[in-house]
C-alpha cells in the first residue's frame, strides 16, 4: 500500500501492474501522503475496489454472492493489533 502511495513507481513490471491496480481504488484519497489516517483510508478504499472488482469480474463468485451461498465481507486488519474490523 505505501509503493501505491508513493509518488514513484517501483522497478519490477510487475509491481507497476500491481501499484496501478491498487491505486484505481484511491478516488477521492489524498494518494501522496504517507501519513497513517490517509495510509488507513487508501487501505479501506483499496479493500472496497477489491471486492468490487471481484463480483465485477468473476462470474462465479458474483453468483455465489448473489445465490447467497457465500458472503463477501469487506475488512480491515489492522498489522499493529491483529484486529479484523469489517469495512461498511
Amino acid at each position: 500500500m505505501r509503493a501505491a502511495l508513493a509518488g514513484t513507481d517501483p522497478e519490477s513490471p510487475s509491481l507497476i501492474a500491481l501499484v496501478q491496480r491498487i491505486r484505481e481504488s484511491f478516488v477521492g484519497t489524498d494518494r501522496w501522503s504517507l501519513e497513517p489516517p490517509v495510509v488507513r483510508r487508501a487501505v479501506e478504499a483499496n479493500a472496497r475496489g477489491s471486492a468490487a472488482f471481484l463480483l465485477a469480474h468473476s462470474r462465479i463468485i458474483r453468483d455465489a454472492v448473489q445465490s447467497g451461498k457465500v458472503g463477501l465481507i469487506v475488512a480491515y486488519y489492522n498489522l499493529t493489533t491483529g484486529v479484523v474490523e469489517r469495512i461498511e
